[in-house]
């Protein structure tokens, strides 16, 4: 097989730096321009530090002729920005994949629902793949558009998809308290997020069916198992770089033991490399930074009749650039695990 050529719109933010590092050591892909609005002429390798020396590139301003040379884009745009290049990129030939949640929402009225906004490209938004590889690997592979999942959604339908396949559980009333790093947030500060804000706090937001990443969560587990479903979320702002780690509660599930809940977990997910359900421990934070694994366990309570799933993953790399080169391995042919093992 022969390399493929990536571009980068939207450089500078800490996906954005996830995904360079990752493409540039990619036995399979180089990296052949990444932009910037803010940093256009500054070397890349001098706005992050930590990259290799000899990446002698610049940021460029976002260039239509540039789009021609690429077999894919990787947008790092704010929702909104994404649905204003995508019909430019791909009619240039080059592949998408999207970090933003453009494209994740299956209908323009569901977009505009939880994004407050209209959606301007409604005919590729019904084309895109929801790129959850683990469950969506086979409409992956050669997909033109791939909406790269949010972070939050990522831990959540990985948890519970393959209870809710299996009839373990119900899909009505599913509670998810999930701590975020302060990265989760974006680098555009905010009150919640200034260092003396952040630091030695935990803060709740958006709690209840308000988070637009619940209508991300709720149309897959209902595309899942055809029955509506409700979710309750609680996500919650916690002060350390990366990571998060989510507890869903599900009352009065099905399958009343836990040994028999995890075999599910393990049965479904025994041929995907990055994702580890745990027998004897529960995932914590640490356990998944700085990988693209998802680590999940389980434990069932008598007393209440409780479910309880926890589960923990890297919200930069699993929750967003891990798994955007996840998508492109599998769209391009290359073993999903290249570049990130």
């Amino acid at each position: 097989m022969k390399k493929i050529r990536a571009g980068i719109v939207g450089g500078t933010g800490y996906a954005a730096h996830e995904l360079i590092k990752i493409l540039s050591r990619h036995p399979m892909a180089d990296i052949g321009f990444i932009t910037s609005k803010s940093e256009t002429g500054k070397k890349v390798s001098a706005y992050f530090p930590d990259l290799p020396a000899d990446l002698e590139m610049q940021f460029e301003p976002p260039n239509q002729n540039e789009f021609q040379s690429a077999d894919v884009v990787f947008l790092c745009t704010p929702h909104g920005e994404s649905q204003k290049w995508v019909p430019k990129i791909l009619e240039s030939g080059s592949h998408v994949i999207d970090l933003s949640g453009d494209y994740r929402l299956r209908s323009s009225e569901s977009y505009e629902h939880w994004y407050a906004a209209k959606h301007t490209d409604e005919a590729n938004l019904v084309k895109a793949v929801y790129g959850l590889p683990e469950i969506y690997k086979n409409q992956i592979r050669g997909a033109d558009l791939i909406a790269n999942p949010g972070c939050y959604p990522t831990g959540a339908l990985l948890s519970l998809i393959p209870l809710l396949k299996a009839g373990a559980i119900r899909p009505d009333k599913l509670i998810i308290d999930a701590k975020s790093a302060v990265s989760g947030a974006g680098k555009k500060p905010s009150q919640i997020t200034h260092f003396v804000e952040a630091n030695e706090n935990l803060t709740p937001y958006a709690p209840g069916h308000s988070h637009r990443h619940i209508g991300e969560i709720e149309q897959e587990l209902q595309r899942a198992v055809q029955e509506k479903t409700a979710v309750i979320f609680v996500p919650q702002l916690v002060p350390i770089n990366r990571g998060i780690l989510e507890t869903i509660y599900i009352d009065r599930p099905v399958v009343k033991n836990q040994t028999e809940c995890i075999d599910i977990l393990k049965d479904f997910y025994r041929a995907a490399p990055f994702v580890r359900v745990l027998e004897n421990q529960l995932p914590n934070i640490r356990m998944t930074a700085g990988t693209n694994r998802c680590a999940i366990g389980a434990v069932y309570d008598d007393d209440t009749d409780v479910l309880i799933l926890i589960n923990s993953f890297d919200n930069l790399l699993k929750g967003a650039s891990g798994q955007a080169v996840q998508n492109m391995n599998i769209s391009f042919g290359f073993d999903e695990t290249t570049g990130l093992i």
